[in-house]
């Protein structure tokens, strides 16, 4: 059966619009070729030219050191408990600081939050910060009390005592995101 007017139309005007379509991707592709410049900045690409290096022998004043900060596990843990990332970074920022008051290579140490020690502590003055109070333990298998104070939402102010509850070390105010304490 021959097709209806209707069907011709139809087709004819698919073969027009896809004709349009073949001459304007023609088009585009001619104008981009003739354009081989920097098509943003209409300027010649710059010629790479190979650089030369001298080869050296690694030793070990070349070779990278090991980063001065203890491993740390289970302080993600403390942002459930209300910690933001900015205060967990001023938190592990200051315990970097006191290893160092225990250990010349707080690389090697690891600092681990107890499991099921973080609890709450009392607010501050009108509500001014909160405090987060856990237990760690040092890879000497020596435990310490950690209270922090947080405020805002990148400042925190970490003290470190023995298990007896004398403070040994207070980072005062840190704000790694500020740059204070650093």
């Amino acid at each position: 059966m021959p097709p209806t007017r209707n069907q011709s139309n139809a087709r004819l005007i698919l073969f027009i619009i896809v004709a349009i379509v073949v001459v304007l991707i023609i088009a585009l592709a001619v104008v981009l070729k003739s354009n081989s410049t920097n098509i943003a900045f209409n300027t010649p690409m710059p010629s790479l030219t190979p650089v030369a290096t001298p080869l050296t022998n690694p030793s070990p004043s070349t070779l990278p050191k090991a980063p001065l900060q203890p491993t740390f596990t289970g302080f993600n843990l403390l942002t459930n408990h209300g910690l933001t990332q900015h205060q967990l970074n001023d938190v592990t920022f200051s315990l970097t600081k006191f290893a160092r008051t225990l250990n010349n290579q707080p690389s090697s140490m690891i600092i681990a939050v107890v499991p099921g020690t973080v609890t709450p502590g009392d607010y501050g003055p009108d509500h001014s910060y909160d405090v987060l109070n856990f237990k760690i333990d040092a890879s000497s298998n020596a435990q310490y009390l950690v209270s922090v104070k947080y405020f805002n939402v990148t400042s925190a102010d970490t003290t470190v005592a023995n298990l007896s509850g004398k403070a040994i070390y207070n980072s005062g105010t840190v704000d790694t995101y500020a740059g204070i304490g650093n």
